[in-house]
């Protein structure tokens, strides 16, 4: 079944908006972490986590709204 142009735009609206809430709360996490009381290695640790960890979260956001 094909959706209409009206729920295509609501579908993508809906993916940008958890998107947006996913890397707000990955800004939020990035300051937590320069908060942390630790050695600058700990910290560096952390951050590359959440870099290595933001495309593959991103991508399963997006799989599972297309899939929906």
């Amino acid at each position: 079944m094909n959706k209409s142009f009206a729920d295509q735009l609501e579908d993508n609206a809906r993916l940008d908006f958890k998107l947006f809430e996913a890397e707000k709360n990955l800004q939020d996490m990035i300051a937590k972490v320069e908060a942390y009381d630790v050695s600058d290695e700990v910290r560096q640790k952390l951050f590359n986590w959440i870099n290595e960890v933001r495309p593959n979260l991103m991508n399963a956001i997006a799989f599972k709204e297309i899939h929906k």
